[in-house]
């Protein structure tokens, strides 16, 4: 069978174009890559020691306020992220790298750590401790040329009393530029701009005038003052003579008669009470100390004469 000339210069071209096609493919990707350039990611390694603040570097010859408090850090995620630069970003040449902090945990350690230095240690009793909350707004660190870091933070800081009173509140905020020798030396900027903000945050909080007034008078107990009754009142007032009480009672007709010295409600409130006790049911068993139950009466008639309250009634 014989092929015809057009048909192999067909097959040709169409492998052509295929080969074509995956070059172009390639370069695209390469030059891609060269445009954007590569990525890498740095982990650098938490210090917790770098975070901890100096035995009476806050609070000097000063014993801690008799206080617990914990830390409530709110922060937007468990790790954060900065890169770098470079003089050749934006170009084929630059290569950018991530560094990965755990922010919450590092601004846990430093503000725990300046807490203990004037608190007492949170005991897990939600009741009765005090709470700093941290929320930071932003958190920005960038590792430029030359060997520095330069690191940048700002949060709200509140101090709230056991029963949810805030005390205390305020914005903190700090930058820092450091020299690192490698990249395990990078979060000790990060380190050192905690450390400068917790021990502000701190004594702000205990040179407040709020936070004074409010630690002097902790202990004492607002009361309320109970409703008297009139006995109260008048045994309250030894100058003033306890009313001279007058009962008849009939068990039979279940008629009676009181009488009391005293004007008013109150008065005429007590010799109620003193009727629902007379009338009340006869044969109950009570446990010691037990007042009977209010026995059922009608009033037949009240008057007031020579100063007496006198009320004529019957019992059920």
């Amino acid at each position: 069978m014989l092929i015809s000339e057009k048909h192999l210069h067909g097959k040709s071209a169409e492998r052509h174009k295929s080969i074509y096609i995956k070059i172009f493919l390639l370069m695209a990707t390469f030059g891609g890559g060269l445009i954007t350039g590569c990525k890498s990611h740095v982990y650098p390694k938490m210090e917790p020691t770098k975070l901890e603040h100096e035995k009476n570097y806050i609070l000097v010859d000063s014993k801690p306020y008799n206080i617990a408090v914990r830390v409530k850090v709110n922060s937007p995620g468990n790790e954060m992220i900065g890169q770098n630069k470079s003089l050749l970003e934006g170009t084929i040449f630059h290569s950018k790298r991530l560094y990965h902090y755990p922010l919450d945990r590092m601004l846990n350690h430093g503000f725990n750590s300046a807490v203990d230095q004037c608190f007492l240690k949170y005991n897990g009793d939600l009741s009765s401790c005090y709470t700093l909350i941290v929320e930071p707004h932003v958190a920005m660190l960038k590792v430029g040329v030359d060997d520095e870091v330069y690191f940048k933070m700002s949060a709200y800081v509140g101090f709230k009393a056991p029963g949810g009173k805030m005390l205390f509140s305020e914005t903190v905020e700090k930058s820092m530029v450091k020299r690192y020798y490698s990249e395990e030396r990078v979060l000790d900027v990060i380190c050192d701009v905690i450390k400068y903000l917790s021990k502000k945050t701190v004594k702000d909080i205990v040179e407040s005038m709020e936070f004074q007034n409010h630690y002097v008078n902790r202990d004492q107990k607002v009361t309320t003052p109970k409703k008297l009754t009139w006995q109260a009142i008048v045994a309250s007032k030894p100058q003033m003579k306890l009313p001279k009480e007058e009962l008849s009672f009939n068990s039979q007709t279940k008629l009676g008669r009181i009488a009391i010295t005293g004007k008013g409600l109150d008065a005429r409130k007590y010799l109620i009470k003193r009727i629902g006790e007379i009338c009340s049911s006869t044969g109950l068993i009570l446990k010691a100390g037990q007042a009977p139950p209010s026995g059922y009466f009608r009033i037949l008639k009240e008057e007031l004469k020579d100063g007496n309250l006198i009320i004529d009634f019957q019992g059920r």
